[in-house]
Parts: C-alpha cells; sequence; structure tokens
C-alpha cells in the first residue's frame, strides 16, 4: 500500500511528471513484449 501512496504523492507533487514517467514504464514494457512475440514467430 505505501507503493501506492507514493505514486499518487509524487503524481501531485510533481504534477503529473511521475504519470508520465508510469506511461513511459509501461509503453517500454508492451514494446519489449511485442519484440518477444516477433522473434517466437520468425
Amino acid at each position: 500500500m505505501e507503493n501506492g501512496w507514493t505514486i499518487i504523492s509524487s503524481q501531485f507533487s510533481l504534477e503529473g511528471i511521475g504519470f508520465r514517467f508510469f506511461e513511459c514504464v509501461h509503453n517500454r514494457r508492451g514494446v519489449l513484449i511485442a519484440r518477444l512475440k516477433i522473434q517466437i514467430f520468425i
């Protein structure tokens, strides 16, 4: 639970920068998964 509260508080204190960072990490993970799938199919 502490982790979730830290993320929320950082979002408010950094005015959305924390959320953008989270989005960036999520997108990177999606790209890695896509690459792995491509490697498996090819």
